[in-house]
């Protein structure tokens, strides 16, 4: 064991860390636990052709190594070895992918970070997992502020936040008399507190303020996000929960106020190391690309965001009386055409949002149709990305099914489902 003092405290958090990093991941599979199977409606559907094919039992072989693998964690934070901690910390990480290439509605935001987390944890030594874990925390604040700097975040979601925030405070209901105007400027708030919390937490000078931000930022977004406020469902509270544990351990102690021409350094930078430390860069530089519409949003850390593409799908009153009767809550509207919220569909089911994306959506929307009488009578919109100064979209509007075969060639991954045999209410 290291004689530096720094070190050996660094050692210590980063055991109390792994430990909180796996009741993380136990309480939000549990929490979520129809999402991790295959006993519902809601079509899977995996990341590549290639699996749709998958059977029913490859959920259960990869989440029982998955719970073999947290096992091993366990046993080796306890002392049955670190070379095992190590082990199985990459088998959790592989076992969770594959759960995401079996189907891309398990690319839960707190799941990618427990991937990332789990690499850190299996690659590196105590000091640069320490340094990478928070650098790829002020990369989540920066990319999430940076996904709400559009006119519709402050339309939408950060009107619907600020109202959660006024809502909670004595005469909150002063909100609605505000002008349009200053309930945008307060909104953009919420992405400049983001902000100003990575800027903090990125020096040593600042670390301790940057640190104080982001409790203040957690403690308000639990408050407004909670059963007192806007009642979110509570995943999204555990993962708030579990930045206070993960920010008080990575920025603060002696370690992380050291130089680091304080800390030792005295082993050489092995290929496991650089193959991990290259793995984590991707993954910190990944969100760029979804800046120009390539990336998808969760991975991106586009928490909240807005502007993304959406698809929605609407039946015609006589097709939707096609839908299972457990479906029909989930349809929306009187007139000529119902709207099918997929959304609240996936949270009644799983817990959990449906996964943003509009490839994944445009994938539900078609695979639903597939289910329904070739006569099913229907309308589905894409709404594309939308412009981040003026909120801009550009509308397509499908109504036959040869315009949704022409419309599926503009995505490059996978749109058809799996198990089609496993579907009961149909």
């Amino acid at each position: 064991m290291s004689t530096n003092p720094a070190l050996r405290d660094t050692a210590f958090r980063l055991r109390c860390l792994q430990g909180g990093t796996l009741a993380l991941f136990a309480i939000q599979v549990w929490i979520t636990l129809p999402l991790w199977g295959v006993a519902h409606d809601y079509p899977l559907i995996p990341l590549f052709g290639l699996l749709t094919s998958a059977p029913a039992w490859s959920e259960w072989l990869v989440g029982s190594a998955g719970i073999l693998a947290a096992v091993g964690i366990v046993a080796g934070l306890l002392g049955a070895g670190d070379k095992l901690r190590r082990g199985c910390w990459l088998g959790l990480a592989v076992c969770l992918l594959l759960m995401f290439e079996l189907d891309q509605h398990r690319l839960q935001v707190w799941a990618w970070q427990v991937v990332l987390m789990g690499i850190c944890f299996a690659g590196l030594r105590e000091r640069d997992t320490a340094a990478w874990l928070r650098l790829l925390t002020i990369a989540i604040y920066f990319y999430s502020a940076v996904s709400k700097v559009d006119v519709d975040f402050l339309q939408s979601y950060g009107q619907t936040l600020l109202k959660g925030v006024f809502d909670l405070l004595p005469g909150g209901e002063k909100l609605a008399f505000l002008p349009p105007s200053r309930r945008m400027l307060l909104a953009g708030l919420f992405p400049v507190g983001e902000l100003l919390v990575a800027g903090l937490l990125c020096f040593r000078r600042t670390r301790y303020f940057g640190w104080i931000g982001s409790l203040l930022l957690h403690l308000g977004l639990i408050a407004t996000l909670g059963p007192w406020g806007l009642n979110h469902h509570p995943p999204v509270l555990i993962w708030n929960f579990f930045f206070l544990f993960q920010n008080t351990l990575l920025f603060t102690g002696p370690e992380a106020l050291l130089p680091v021409a304080a800390m030792e350094n005295s082993q050489p930078v092995s290929r496991r190391e650089r193959l991990t430390e290259a793995t984590l860069l991707l993954a910190v530089l990944f969100p760029v690309s979804e800046w120009f519409n390539r990336g998808d949003v969760w991975p991106s850390w586009g928490l909240y965001a807005a502007r993304g593409a959406r698809v929605r799908l609407y039946l015609a009153p006589e097709t939707a009386r096609q839908l299972p009767n457990d479906m029909q809550p989930f349809l929306q509207g009187g007139g000529e055409y119902r709207h099918l919220d997929l959304h609240r569909w996936s949270f009644d089911l799983f817990t959990a949002p449906s996964y943003p994306q509009d490839r994944y959506q445009f994938a539900v929307a078609t695979t639903i149709l597939n289910r329904l009488s070739p006569e099913a009578e229907f309308t589905l919109t894409h709404e594309s990305t939308a412009n981040r100064w003026t909120g801009k979209r550009t509308k397509s509007t499908l109504t036959s099914r040869e315009e949704l075969e022409a419309f599926a060639s503009r995505f490059a991954l996978n749109l058809q489902a799996r198990l089609e045999s496993r579907i009961t209410g149909w």
